[in-house]
């Protein structure tokens, strides 16, 4: 069991803090050049080749089952004036209400604040813990209806239905699953990466658990239901 950073942005933050979001999917790279198969040690998978070849190109998925995923989301650093305490502010929280801290200090909602990108979050910042139930590799347009829900789907009133493209060969929910995917693509890399190229992509499963920085140790602690914690 390993522990691993998973960056979201603010919209799927918000998805998995809701509980409707408990899975993701994310590139293979570099992407297979046929078919996979699941390897004997069921931890990998290899590319079917031509009879006669011995050679197999390996695929190794980011994630196993066990590991644990630390959320690297948008966010801020805010210091008191009036003391050394620091606390960690998240986009995914505004419109502005509370601020996630231990004793739950609150920020006026006029103070304006300098947003960090997630891939900047350093380690002790993290708030969400994920562990991995499950992965596989597929064909991202393999997902299915169940599939697209669990990506984190919104609620039909809250899809914005006057720029969905109902000419699409891919109809609602779905249209709004390959709209969120071709966003997380360099428009550049569309044609190899996109939701129309069909790519291969790893599924990971998730379910959300209890953990916390140690400041001390330096590493996370999942805490037990028993309120003990043990290194991850």
């Amino acid at each position: 069991m390993k522990t691993k950073p998973i960056l979201f942005n603010t919209a799927m933050v918000q998805a998995v803090q809701a509980e409707i979001k408990t899975v993701t999917r994310r590139l293979i790279k570099p992407q297979p050049q046929s078919d996979l198969e699941l390897c004997e040690d069921g931890l990998c998978y290899q590319e079917i080749v031509p009879t006669g070849v011995d050679t197999y190109q390996i695929h190794k998925p980011p994630y196993l089952p066990g590991d644990i995923m630390y959320v690297r989301e948008t966010w801020a650093k805010y210091k008191e004036l009036d003391s050394a305490r620091t606390v960690w502010l998240y986009k995914a929280d505004e419109p502005r209400k509370t601020i996630y801290e231990a004793d739950g200090m609150t920020l006026s909602a006029n103070q304006k604040i300098k947003w960090n990108p997630s891939i900047h979050m350093p380690k002790e910042a993290a708030r969400i813990f994920l562990r991995v139930t499950n992965v596989r590799a597929e064909r991202l347009r393999e997902i299915t209806f169940g599939g697209v829900v669990d990506e984190g789907t919104p609620k039909p009133t809250d899809i914005d239905w006057l720029n969905v493209d109902f000419k699409s060969e891919s109809p609602p929910p779905f249209c709004w699953f390959a709209r969120l995917w071709d966003g997380t693509i360099n428009p550049a890399d569309l044609a190899i990466y996109g939701w129309k190229a069909n790519p291969w992509v790893w599924v990971v499963e998730f379910e959300r658990c209890r953990a916390a920085w140690d400041p001390i140790l330096k590493t996370f602690c999942r805490i037990a239901p028993n309120d003990n914690k043990e290194a991850v």
